[in-house]
């Protein structure tokens, strides 16, 4: 419903406007749900493959998207990219210990 409004809001600017890019992740994303829960229904019992699990992160890079944006949250918004600014460093030490554990397991 979201991006039927749009649509109909912004009209040709929704395909070919500043946020086009945005507006074409919200509708693969928005089209992959609708997939993934017409073939959950069919199937009676709950179908979860691979790509059920990538579109709901996808659904949650949505949401993330939305909160960035959103000025009234700014504490939110600070934790946040706190959060994704610590994910390489984080990486690293992963590396960095599992070196060491695999260096000193022969000892």
């Amino acid at each position: 419903l979201d991006i039927v409004l749009r649509v109909y809001a912004w009209r040709l600017a929704f395909f070919f406007g500043k946020h086009w890019k945005t507006n074409a992740f919200d509708s693969v994303v928005v089209v992959a749900i609708f997939i993934a829960e017409i073939v959950r229904l069919t199937r009676g019992r709950v179908f979860f493959p691979e790509w059920v699990a990538f579109v709901r992160t996808l659904r949650i890079l949505r949401v993330v998207r939305v909160i960035m944006k959103w000025h009234r949250l700014l504490s939110l918004r600070t934790m946040f990219s706190s959060m994704l600014n610590c994910v390489e460093p984080m990486l690293w030490a992963f590396v960095f210990i599992s070196l060491l554990l695999s260096l000193f397991s022969h000892l």
